[in-house]
């Protein structure tokens, strides 16, 4: 009796000591993805331009030299939406007011731990559009105030300099104006200070119908805090 109560007591006592590994690791980990979303929003938030790369293909003779363009990623709080959220806005690099593209990334993670963000439209884009510069305004942002960019969330992962963020171009799609369904590819890589960013529409048979590709990228300074 005493043996086979021992034999449950050590059964116990290790699946107690596997249980609290197991507990600990799950902490390292959790721990260890806090500190990657961190450290990912830290890299993300800021102001850019890519002036200096539009200017030296002008002055180069470039055949198809990149239009000049303003980006903000802007951290902001947006309690109702979720934790670690931002506001994309892109705008003509002259003229902040020429607004091309708005949007909301929320930063999280997927079931598999990677870093991700989700990628959402503003129901109404004019209510939001002073953002940049009145990041009080979402404060009150709702979930019913997005719609969601469903299949375009974008993956991220550490690179020795930085982080490379990529979609998947086999689940995201857009329409085309003749009606057909085009793969949207989207690539971004933050290395020292810069945002090297592109995305084109892709059809069936591979041909870019808009956009540019990864290996001619719009490629963003980040700007002084104060600045544009």
């Amino acid at each position: 009796m005493r043996a086979t109560g021992g034999r449950a007591l050590m059964r116990n006592a290790a699946a107690a000591a596997t249980l609290l590994l197991w507990l600990a690791a799950c902490a390292t980990t959790a721990d260890r993805q806090r500190a990657e979303l961190a450290a990912l929003g830290a890299a993300l938030d800021g102001r850019y331009d890519n002036l200096a790369q539009s200017q030296a293909e002008l002055r180069a003779g470039a055949a198809d030299p990149h239009e000049p363009l303003a980006l903000v990623i802007a951290r902001v709080q947006a309690p109702l939406v979720g934790d670690d959220v931002f506001f994309v806005r892109e705008s003509a690099a002259d003229d902040p007011r020429r607004v091309f593209s708005q949007r909301i990334w929320v930063l999280g993670a997927d079931a598999a731990g990677h870093s991700v963000h989700g990628v959402y439209r503003f129901a109404e884009p004019e209510r939001w559009r002073s953002g940049a510069d009145n990041p009080e305004l979402f404060r009150a942002l709702l979930v019913r105030d997005l719609q969601p960019v469903s299949g375009c969330d974008v993956r991220w992962s550490r690179t020795p300099a930085g982080f490379r963020g990529a979609n998947d171009p086999a689940s995201c799609r857009v329409a085309a104006d003749a009606g057909e369904a085009l793969r949207f590819e989207q690539v971004l890589q933050l290395e020292n200070g810069g945002l090297a960013f592109s995305e084109r529409e892709v059809n069936g048979a591979g041909a870019t119908v808009r956009g540019r590709d990864a290996a001619a990228p719009y490629i963003f300074r980040r700007q002084p805090a104060g600045g544009r």
